[in-house]
């Protein structure tokens, strides 16, 4: 399409493939007038490249891709997403998720922008941002629902932010490290909602949540990761009540070592961050993280059923349950619903 300007708006309602050495871009042809262009893609299908697309190798122009609609949609891309224009892959949606078929890169001059709509990643479906790729955005109304990875080529402090969430529950962190060269290191992270696998209790902590936790892990071979801070934020449900004794842990994924006290402040009842003020040094072993409360503390972090079981007994109901752990537990409400 040389001398040809492609600048427009385009709302396209079904499905969109470029396959074939198809050329996925928007910007200044070379052969042209030098005309920067403008092009905005609002896709409700899904969005598909393979292998041969061709990105834009042009001077700059801006090229956005809106995946909109209200049902979930996938993305499968055959290649990085690389650009020489500024490069908007936005997720906003009226209803729906977009469900990640293959892993996809975020590389040059691109943001993946997310304001409405959870994009849906797995171990092996996975988004990772390289180089002067980004990521903005991240609220209750949309985040990354699974595993998110950066590749990190410095050996300067660098803060990388993940908008992670899980089901509908957004808990965000900043992971800030050093590594001891500057060949790419890839590091990942995911939230569970759920308890993380048993271990031991140092004498400076008396519990963890049971409520979530992280995995964060530096991916094999590149550069040995040197040393690191983390910031967790923390909602109604984790259980904070004062923040002066909540505290950040780390333990071993596979349960049966002992939690690591990282230090950390809360910064206000129920709702807050916390950022760990002890480094720690190990992304290979130790790779989950949790809230905890400081010894003698009395955060709830909320009290940890280990059977709960309801029966019916002629006219009247039973109910048992056996709890694992719990502190300054004052009663139990029981409530039910009609359905």
């Amino acid at each position: 399409d040389a001398g040809q300007l492609r600048t427009g708006i385009y709302n396209i309602n079904g499905d969109l493939s470029y396959i074939n050495g198809a050329t996925f871009e928007a910007g200044t042809n070379g052969t042209s007038t030098n005309t920067s262009e403008s092009a905005v893609i609002n896709l409700k299908g899904n969005l598909s490249t393979d292998a041969t697309v061709i990105t834009a190798a042009n001077t700059p122009g801006t090229f956005q891709v809106n995946l909109v609609g209200n049902s979930t949609k996938t993305m499968t891309l055959g290649d990085t997403l690389d650009f020489s224009c500024t490069t908007i892959l936005g997720i906003n949606k009226t209803a729906g998720d977009i469900q990640l078929g293959s892993p996809v890169t975020i590389a040059g001059h691109v943001t993946l922008t997310l304001t409405s709509g959870r994009l849906i990643t797995t171990s092996s479906n996975i988004v990772t941002i390289i180089g002067t790729g980004a990521i903005s955005g991240g609220s209750s109304a949309s985040f990354v629902n699974g595993p998110l990875a950066y590749s990190n080529t410095s050996t300067s402090l660098k803060s990388f932010i993940y908008p992670l969430g899980k089901g509908s529950a957004y808990r965000p962190i900043t992971l800030s490290l050093t590594q001891g060269s500057i060949t790419s290191s890839i590091y990942a992270a995911e939230m569970f909602n759920s308890a993380p696998l048993a271990n031991a209790l140092p004498g400076t902590l008396d519990k963890v949540s049971t409520v979530r936790n992280y995995k964060i892990s530096e991916g094999i071979g590149g550069s040995a990761f040197t040393a690191g801070s983390l910031l967790l934020n923390y909602d109604t449900d984790d259980g904070v009540t004062v923040p002066a004794q909540l505290r950040i842990a780390q333990g071993p994924s596979a349960g049966g070592g002992t939690w690591v006290n990282l230090g950390g402040t809360g910064t206000a009842s129920t709702t807050g961050t916390i950022t760990s003020t002890n480094s720690f040094t190990d992304l290979a072993t130790n790779t989950i993280f949790t809230l905890a409360d400081n010894t003698g503390g009395s955060n709830t972090l909320p009290v940890e059923l280990s059977s709960f079981t309801v029966s019916n007994k002629s006219r009247t109901i039973q109910i048992n349950w056996i709890t694992s752990t719990e502190k300054n537990c004052s009663k139990f409400e029981i409530e039910r619903a009609l359905v």
